[in-house]
């Protein structure tokens, strides 16, 4: 395996998301994305990884997510976000929980962002 890890800083504010994934396995998670999601499609492409899970892990007000955004541009992401606290977010992504395990293999190689 080798590791696919990509920092990307949205410019202007403290804020930091990653692209990490396995070369090895073709597939990847992007963690906060900013809204401008181009730059987490063009980074899985470049290192020949799937994106198949987005990961929220600090949604709040003063911060615009892209998750959504990435998730509708892709056939092969889910979102996943904090189940704990009984939190509510205004659409519907795949509550976890302290503990929880979230394993991919790419299912196909056709798989591709639009």
């Amino acid at each position: 395996m080798s590791l696919v890890f990509k920092t990307i800083q949205t410019e202007g504010i403290a804020e930091l998301s990653y692209l990490v994934g396995d070369d090895d396995e073709g597939v990847a998670a992007v963690f906060d994305p900013r809204a401008d999601c181009d730059v987490y499609i063009d980074a899985a492409r470049h290192a020949g990884v799937i994106i198949t899970h987005i990961f929220e892990t600090h949604i709040h007000a003063d911060l615009v997510s892209g998750s959504r955004e990435l998730c509708a541009r892709l056939e092969t992401a889910k979102i996943y976000a904090s189940g704990e606290g009984g939190a509510e977010y205004g659409f519907n992504p795949e509550k976890i929980k302290d503990g929880d395990r979230k394993e991919s293999k790419m299912a196909t190689d056709s798989n591709v962002a639009k």
